[in-house]
């Protein structure tokens, strides 16, 4: 229901599965999807295990499979295309918790209303739980299978002139996972229990989007600048370096910002011309600091 995320209204439509880590495959396909939110396309950024937005947020959701028109790029696996929620459209305030097993709390507030002529959309979510990524053994919950969540998104538009909408929209998530331990692991480098392994990750996500929209007779435009930035943080458990022989830190980031502008004319009854132009920029960064044993001229490992 409401309390999903978007990964799980994903899992509603036909070809669409979930990985163990929560990942979603649209037919088989890794990754390779496009989101696009009120008609403005969002850069990929760096995956995780959580999602970056919640159903609350969520007015209209289609998903957009096979031979994908022109209109919506680069990304054959599928196009998420999310309408969000407006003022206008849904008025009032909210404020709940779910609660249920494996030790899961998730309260959410929100807002929605006409305020000084600008329409405004505002949720925020946050959710803990004990089993936030699958167990690797049959033991529910699994060790270090903690997992806490918050997301936050707000929409608002104004009407500029009878022809012509600015639309400003913001959303965050920052995410934490524990990576389940695995018992009984054989340590190859000295001992240890693999029980007590409390690796975690740290995925936190933001992006924005300024449109100006408007229509002329049968001439749609909108022009819209965009931004995502996110970042995904490995921090292993020091004694991983007893069962692999190296305990790495992972930093991954991606900061990528652009502009689109999109038209359509209604030539007529039967035939609509669209057209349009997208440019962006990407600065990636991936960052890895290894902790790992000493060799000795054998290439064996010294000590423990």
């Amino acid at each position: 229901g409401a309390d999903a995320p978007l990964n799980g209204l994903l899992l509603q439509f036909p070809g669409v599965v979930q990985d163990s880590f929560g990942e979603i495959h649209i037919r088989g396909e890794h990754r390779n999807l496009q989101y696009r939110i009120n008609g403005v396309t969002i850069p990929e950024g760096v995956q995780g295990f959580g999602a970056f937005l919640d159903a609350r947020a969520v007015s209209r959701l289609d998903l957009l499979t096979g031979a994908l028109p022109a209109q919506f790029g680069y990304r054959t696996g599928g196009v998420v295309d999310v309408t969000l929620r407006s003022g206008a459209a849904d008025p009032g305030g909210w404020a709940g918790v779910t609660a249920g097993s494996f030790g899961t709390v998730q309260p959410s507030a929100g807002w929605a209303g006409i305020v000084g002529g600008w329409d405004v959309f505002a949720t925020g979510t946050y959710r803990q739980s004990t089993l936030g990524i699958e167990s690797p053994t049959a033991r529910q919950p699994p060790a270090n299978g903690f997992t806490e969540q918050g997301r936050g998104l707000f929409n608002i538009s104004r009407v500029l002139a009878p022809d012509t909408r600015l639309s400003v929209i913001g959303g965050a998530s920052a995410n934490r996972f524990g990576i389940p331990a695995n018992p009984g692991q054989p340590a190859g480098f000295g001992a240890g229990d693999s029980a007590l392994l409390r690796a975690r990750q740290w995925e936190r996500n933001q992006f924005g989007i300024a449109a100006l929209q408007g229509t002329r007779g049968a001439f749609d435009w909108q022009v819209a600048g965009f931004g995502r930035n996110s970042t995904t943080h490995y921090l292993p458990d020091a004694n991983e370096i007893a069962f692999n022989g190296v305990a790495t830190d992972y930093r991954r980031r991606s900061a990528a910002f652009g502009v689109q502008a999109d038209g359509a004319y209604r030539l007529n009854d039967r035939h609509t011309l669209r057209f349009g132009a997208m440019s962006m920029g990407e600065r990636s960064l991936a960052a890895n600091s290894s902790l790992v044993l000493g060799l000795d001229a054998d290439g064996e490992a010294t000590g423990d």
